[in-house]
């Protein structure tokens, strides 16, 4: 494993040098989401809520950028999507959080957390999120601006000072 220094302070977090992502890397250090929900709880654990606020939303943003609802469904990051409703909602993105749940609500039970119950869940209901990914792409924008004010605001939940292992 490597090494990585990170100096993560609230004069950076304010003034928007760091970006929310940049502002959480020690949690996508920390953090291993392929490993399981039971592994992931164990390492998310040590984080402050705003921090896995912060985290959830950034993987949703970008793996829904890359590939619509199904695309961060089919990622191991679709771990984080009872986070990811709960970060758009703390951020202020409510109708955005809407929109993930309406994502949630088509699993016949529960959406998965386990990412090959979740690829079965998908497929063998034909779920479609053509609907959500449309919302999304107009809400994405709204989101990141929403996503750096929060990190502005709660600067000092993400000041971090050290080395971290990259995993």
């Amino acid at each position: 494993m490597e090494k990585k220094y990170l100096s993560i302070t609230r004069e950076k977090l304010v003034s928007g040098e760091l970006t929310p992502a940049e502002a959480v890397a020690q949690l996508y250090a920390a953090v291993e989401i392929n490993a399981g929900y039971m592994n992931y709880l164990a390492d998310i654990m040590l984080f402050a809520p705003e921090q896995i606020d912060v985290y959830a939303v950034s993987y949703y943003l970008a793996k829904v950028s890359e590939g619509g609802h199904e695309g961060f469904l089919f990622d191991a990051a679709g771990v984080l999507w009872r986070e990811a409703i709960v970060g758009l909602d703390r951020i202020g993105a409510e109708e955005a959080a809407e929109n993930l749940r309406s994502v949630r609500n088509k699993f016949p039970i529960e959406l998965p957390f386990e990412l090959a119950e979740r690829i079965s869940s998908v497929c063998e209901n034909d779920l479609s999120f053509a609907e959500e990914d449309e919302v999304f792409g107009r809400l994405r924008g709204d989101i990141e601006e929403l996503l750096k004010k929060y990190v502005a605001d709660n600067a000092e939940a993400f000041e971090f000072e050290g080395e971290v292992e990259i995993i």
